[in-house]
């Protein structure tokens, strides 16, 4: 079965989310037993067709890198922390059940300080690290600053505490707010 590159994508957004609300909620066997019902129904149907298949290119088997970016030092550690280990648990979880597709999830941390410049900045690092989304932000001066960095470079951001209106606005693509 190939995956468009535009639903790896829409994957890697969800698995982001999962590991996002990871940190916000606990979980329970529901979703497990609603993956592998819709992953039976896809391998049913995929036996059964008979069109011609595409040629595919490699499959990568590069990690997904998912960046963190809250306060690990100044002001919101606490919760920060626990943002921080409940990604980092999901990721191993995930990883643990075969990643996604067979990648594994890599969760690549930066420390935003509590400062709007060091927050863009360090969005801006992961961006080039090579995250596919980034969330944990916690800070609404962070959350403000980053939001638009998120938008004009297309990549998505997850609010974890963050609720200033200027993070997120109804024009916003690309920023979540996630509790």
């Amino acid at each position: 079965m190939t995956i468009k590159p535009w639903k790896s994508g829409l994957l890697v957004v969800f698995a982001v989310l999962a590991l996002v609300a990871a940190a916000c909620s606990s979980t329970d066997d529901t979703t497990t037993t609603t993956q592998a019902a819709a992953q039976a129904t896809t391998t049913t149907a995929a036996a059964t067709t008979t069109e011609p298949t595409e040629t595919t290119e490699p499959v990568s088997t590069e990690a997904i890198k998912i960046g963190l970016l809250n306060d690990q030092t100044v002001v919101f550690v606490p919760w920060a922390i626990q943002a921080r280990d409940g990604m980092l648990l999901a990721a191993e979880e995930i990883n643990a059940a075969g990643g996604v597709d067979g990648r594994m999830i890599e969760i690549v941390i930066q420390d935003s300080e509590n400062n709007a410049d060091i927050g863009a900045t360090g969005f801006e690092r992961l961006v080039e690290d090579g995250v596919v989304a980034v969330g944990g932000v916690i800070s609404s001066t962070v959350g403000a600053a980053t939001a638009p960095v998120a938008e004009e470079l297309q990549i998505p951001l997850f609010l974890v505490k963050s609720g200033t209106p200027a993070a997120l606005t109804q024009d916003s693509r690309y920023t979540f707010r996630t509790c």
